[in-house]
């Protein structure tokens, strides 16, 4: 097994009068609850063998013993760059490159010089898309541009994924869960939402979920609560999250991204009951976009009026365009939250994490633990609840999902919750408020010391703290 990758499990029914399959359970820390008959993923913290007990309660608990018999590989750190600073092939998103000109250039002689059309300006990032040429490589075609002076900065167009989607790590539906339920979870409890829900509650604040859009029909939790939004899969003002079918990036799951967009904006839902979400659709089915999706998808985020960003995709290597989108947001006083990622690293985050424009959350359970699959470091600002969250799902439904993609709605929907209470505030300040009011946990992550921020989100130290 490989460590921060998902081993899975197809689960056989368990024949009980009234009884319901609740979870999987090997790892300490890690539960992925299920269904009979439903897959169910573990993330393993180190190489080796594991074993698992599927555990059925209804009137009489059974519990069945699973053991997993798979070689040892040795461990893969996809977010570290190459000796010489370059991605790797398969984290390009090929076809077109992003290239910067300097002020006064001209694209016409641009065009001509290197046979590469441009698709137009990024949005006033002075960026620019460029096609490559039939024949080339996007590799070989950036190098081709290094002698030009018109070109200040290049680079190709890189993938960027959900950290749950990279890890083809999926939600298991809770079929007999309320909002209820979802009120009343381990880490609404940890964070105090219902508590500073009693001081302030969200409301004017606009939260972009720059993510996978949302499931069509939508949900009862996220009713009136829906702004118009956008779509840079398919180009339209409809950021559906609609499955396709088509297991497109190979990894054996199909349209295992669908419904995270969802599950994260009905995070912020609950815990801001009177924020407006702003769905900006960036990935597809499989929780798969690019550099550039990312960054057009912050833009117009910004223009669109957000206060808050949240952003739970990762890129494995660094993007100066994703990096001047997040300038943009800074310079317009709008807070992007970001996840920390789920490859299980000390010291190494999920790009864009750990940069000054951005604040970085990374997951706690129910007791302020980090679970072995969410990434740590000193760049991280601040932890929130990530295992096992229960929030709105398909249709009418919910599910239970493990991730630092669902600890940062947390925190983006405490900045709702201070900025609905001071609405002057810039959103920045917000976030600077969120982090000196959290509370400790390094006493309960031994050897962690430093790597999960100020500590867990404390909602309301943070809303109690701010000034109407």
């Amino acid at each position: 097994a490989m460590p921060g990758r998902v081993l899975r499990i197809q689960t056989t029914p368990i024949p009980l009068s009234g009884g319901t399959l609740t979870g999987i359970s090997g790892v300490p820390g890690i539960v992925a609850a299920g269904a009979p008959g439903r897959r169910a993923s573990l993330l393993v913290p180190r190489t080796g063998e594991w074993s698992a007990v599927v555990e059925a309660k209804g009137p009489r608990t059974v519990k069945a013993a699973v053991t997993l018999s798979l070689p040892v590989q040795a461990p893969v750190d996809r977010e570290v760059l190459d000796d010489d600073g370059a991605p790797e092939e398969e984290d390009i998103v090929g076809g077109t490159v992003m290239v910067r000109l300097r002020e006064g250039a001209d694209e016409d002689e641009f065009e001509q010089n290197h046979g590469g059309e441009t698709e137009g300006e990024l949005l006033d990032l002075e960026w620019f898309e460029v096609t490559v040429p039939e024949g080339m490589e996007a590799e070989e075609f950036l190098e081709s541009l290094g002698l030009d002076d018109d070109v200040i900065e290049k680079e190709p167009v890189l993938l960027s994924e959900s950290p749950e989607g990279e890890q083809s790590n999926v939600a298991f539906t809770a079929s007999d869960a309320t909002k209820t339920d979802v009120n009343t979870q381990d880490g609404f409890a940890l964070a105090g939402v219902l508590q500073a829900q009693a001081l302030a509650s969200g409301s004017g604040i606009k939260v972009a979920i720059v993510d996978s859009g949302l499931l069509p029909g939508g949900h009862p939790d996220l009713a009136g609560k829906v702004l118009a939004g956008w779509d840079f899969v398919d180009g339209d003002a409809d950021p559906v999250d609609a499955a396709d079918g088509v297991d497109n990036d190979l990894d054996g799951l199909t349209d295992e991204g669908v419904g995270h967009g969802t599950f994260i904006a009905g995070i912020v839902a609950a815990v801001a009951p009177e924020a407006r979400i702003l769905p900006v659709r960036v990935l597809d089915s499989d929780a798969r976009g690019s550099s550039l999706r990312v960054a057009k998808g912050i833009v117009w985020a910004v223009e669109a009026g957000a206060r808050i960003i949240n952003l739970s995709i990762g890129v494995r290597r660094k993007s100066g365009v994703i990096q001047d989108a997040l300038q943009v947001a800074r310079d317009r006083g709008v807070l992007v939250v970001v996840s920390a990622g789920n490859a299980g690293m000390n010291g190494t985050l999920a790009f864009p994490g750990g940069l000054s424009d951005v604040v970085t959350v990374t997951a706690v359970d129910g007791n302020g633990v980090r679970p072995s699959f969410a990434n740590v470091s000193s760049k991280v600002d601040l932890a929130a609840p990530g295992v096992d969250v229960l929030a709105p799902f398909g249709g009418s439904g919910y599910a239970r999902w493990s991730g630092t993609s669902f600890a940062a709605p947390f925190a983006s929907a405490g900045a709702a919750l201070v900025l609905s209470r001071a609405p002057a505030m810039d959103a920045t300040d917000a976030g600077k408020v969120l982090v000196d009011t959290a509370v400790p946990v390094d006493a309960v992550n031994p050897g962690l010391g430093g790597s999960l921020g100020k500590g867990r989100v404390n909602l309301p130290g943070a809303v109690g703290a701010t000034k109407p």
